[in-house]
């Protein structure tokens, strides 16, 4: 269910980026970028469709599990109509929401950083709005270990890999879980 949303003025100009993330089991989190216009006069011809980013923030979001991309969907217009109202000065379907149709790389090490060990690591491959997720974990032990799953956008990257750890005692909730920054 991660995901990147951009949300764009009727003049064309970008107003906003939120970009969910499900890392941990039942948790979820919003950051939200919001963008200021080089010329605030909204001229849907201004070629340039200069902005700035205007300001930054995260915060949790109550964990739903959903069954279709369109209730996602609606869930994100529902939640920037929320949370950008100081910005939207017009109806919310007047906005664009874009989705990128390119694939992202998420890649989380997991550890036990109490042994000092590495177990290994699992790269995702997702595109949200094509509904695909490829995720490979790469073991730090063995080559054996290796494993591929094929999911949806559905599903979080958390609940896929505890799917994918089927040996030894659910590597996922014995170890640390870090996620290393985006690849677009």
């Amino acid at each position: 269910m991660d995901r990147t949303v951009k949300i764009f003025k009727p003049s064309g100009h970008k107003l906003a980026e939120i970009t969910f993330s499900y890392d941990r089991g039942q948790q979820a989190q919003a950051r939200i970028t919001e963008f200021g216009q080089l010329y605030d006069d909204d001229d849907p011809d201004d070629e340039s469709k200069s902005v700035y980013e205007l300001l930054s923030r995260e915060s949790y979001v109550k964990y739903q599990q959903f069954d279709s991309i369109d209730k996602i969907k609606a869930f994100d217009r529902e939640y920037a109509r929320r949370e950008l109202r100081t910005s939207l000065d017009k109806p919310i379907d007047q906005y664009t929401f874009v989705y990128d149709a390119d694939p992202v790389l998420l890649r989380y090490v997991l550890s036990r950083h109490h042994q000092g060990e590495v177990i290994g690591m699992v790269n995702v491959r997702f595109s949200f709005i094509n509904n695909t997720k490829e995720l490979a974990f790469l073991s730090g032990q063995h080559p054996r270990f290796d494993t591929e799953l094929s999911a949806n956008s559905l599903e979080t990257n958390y609940s896929c890999m505890e799917r994918m750890m089927l040996y030894e005692d659910s590597i996922v909730s014995a170890c640390d879980v870090t996620r290393l920054d985006p690849w677009y």
